[in-house]
């Protein structure tokens, strides 16, 4: 993939006339997904139908968090967590304490519930 990444780059700024480019890799992350078959999004999706009455969808996205860095290190892992879709990542960002005590209490059931 990567190789293949910086081949149609290099295409690119091969066809700029007289351009003075050099390619730098400053780093490289590969890319990840993992199957939401598994018990742990199985656990997070039930415990979330019972505390906050709703099944969320798993869904993949862009970026870099821990969970992609635990992933390819092979510990099965996701990125989730309290607050309102429209309100992380911007300006003025919050979460509701109820929020905070949801996730709380889906921590721990999720916890038990790989645990026993």
């Amino acid at each position: 993939m990567k190789e293949n990444v910086l081949n149609q780059l290099q295409q690119c700024i091969d066809k700029v006339e007289n351009g003075k480019f050099e390619l730098e890799v400053m780093s490289w992350n590969e890319p990840h997904a993992i199957d939401p078959n598994n018990e742990l999004v199985h656990s997070i999706i039930n415990n979330s139908k019972e505390v906050l009455g709703f099944e969320p969808k798993p869904f993949g996205m862009g970026g870099g968090t821990f969970a992609k860095t635990l992933n390819l290190k092979g510990v099965i892992s996701v990125g989730w967590g309290p607050g309102d879709d429209e309100a992380f990542h911007v300006a003025n960002e919050y979460v509701e304490i109820q929020q905070l005590v949801d996730f709380s209490l889906l921590t721990c059931m999720v916890s038990l519930d790989l645990l026993s």
